[in-house]
C-alpha cells in the first residue's frame, strides 16, 4: 500500500470513528408526552377554567386545556380527579417545571395538591446523521425488504421495522425516532443507523426551496428590468 492509499484509508477510519462519536452525543428531543399525578384532589373544571381563561368545551372533552406560552410553552389537559396529560414540552425539565405551574395555579384557587409525579409516554427525536450528506434510501429498501417499509408516493420516509421504536429514515439523512420513554433507547438507534449509513451514503444534495428559488429569481429579474442611473 502507497503512501496516498494509506493516507486515505486513515481518513476514512477517522471519518467513521467521528461519525460514531457524534451520533452518542445527546440527541435534541421535540416533544415530550407525560402522563401527570396531582394527587387525591377533586377540581371542579368549568369554574377553575372560568377564573383562569382556560380552554373547556364539555360537550366535547372533560378536560381543561392549559396552555403555557413563552420559552417553555406547554400545554396540559387538566381532568377532574386531578389527573393531567402533558405535551409539547420539549425535555422531561420542562415538563415537571410545567407541573409544578399548574400546581401553583391550583393552590391560587385553595386546591392544594398532595403530590406531583409524571411518567414519559413518548419522546420524538429529530435529528441529523453526522459526516453523511445523502442516503440512498432505495438501495436500502432493496437490501432489506423484511426490516423496511417504503411508500415513496405516500410519505417520503423509510419506515424501520426491526429498531424497537418508530423510525423514519430520509434521502436528507433526517431521522425521526419515535415512541421512546428513555433518550438511552433513541441514542442506541441513532449509533445503528450512523453505522449502516456509510454503507448507503449517497452525494445526493436536497434541492432549494422553490419559493426561495422563485423569490430570488423574480428579485433577479425586476433589477434586470430597472434602468440604469447616469451619473
Amino acid at each position: 500500500m502507497g503512501y496516498a492509499e494509506e493516507f486515505a484509508s486513515r481518513v476514512r477510519l477517522y471519518a467513521h470513528s467521528r461519525s460514531v462519536e457524534l451520533a452518542l452525543d445527546p440527541l435534541p428531543e421535540q416533544n415530550v408526552v407525560a402522563s401527570g399525578d396531582l394527587g387525591n384532589i377533586e377540581v371542579v373544571i368549568r369554574a377553575f377554567a372560568r377564573k383562569r381563561m382556560y380552554t373547556f368545551v364539555p360537550p366535547r372533552f372533560e378536560a381543561a386545556v392549559v396552555r403555557y406560552v413563552g420559552d417553555q410553552a406547554t400545554t396540559l389537559l387538566l381532568f377532574r380527579t386531578g389527573k393531567a396529560v402533558i405535551a409539547g414540552s420539549k425535555s422531561p425539565t420542562q415538563t415537571i417545571a410545567a407541573m409544578h405551574k399548574l400546581r401553583f395555579d391550583l393552590a391560587r384557587d385553595h386546591i392544594y395538591p398532595t403530590k406531583v409525579t409524571f411518567t414519559i409516554v413518548n419522546m420524538v427525536f429529530s435529528a441529523k446523521i453526522p459526516g453523511v450528506h445523502g442516503i440512498d434510501i432505495a438501495k436500502l429498501r432493496r437490501e432489506h425488504m423484511e426490516d423496511s417499509a417504503w411508500t415513496p408516493t405516500v410519505f417520503p420516509g423509510l419506515r424501520l421495522l426491526k429498531c424497537g421504536l418508530s423510525t423514519r429514515l430520509f434521502d436528507t439523512n433526517n431521522v425521526v425516532i419515535m415512541g421512546a420513554t428513555d433518550p438511552a433507547q433513541a441514542q442506541a438507534i441513532m449509533a445503528q443507523l450512523t453505522n449502516l449509513s456509510n454503507k448507503y451514503r449517497s452525494d445526493y444534495i436536497p434541492p432549494p426551496n422553490k419559493r426561495y428559488a422563485y423569490r430570488l429569481l423574480r428579485h433577479k429579474q425586476v433589477f434586470s428590468d430597472m434602468p440604469m442611473a447616469i451619473h
